[in-house]
């Protein structure tokens, strides 16, 4: 949970480089399916808005 709470802080603090490392740290600590699709399709959001 932490590393996904730091990933929206950080994007909504406009840190994309950032965000996106933590998104990634966090999809890939979770085990139900539909957290880490949310967390990559907000990862996805990010790198593709640069």
């Amino acid at each position: 949970m932490y590393h996904a709470v730091r990933a929206d802080l950080l994007r909504r603090l406009g840190r994309g480089t950032e965000a996106v490392q933590a998104y990634e740290a966090a999809a890939a600590r979770t085990q139900n399916a539909a957290e880490r699709a949310f967390l990559l399709r907000r990862r996805r959001e990010l790198t593709r808005d640069r």
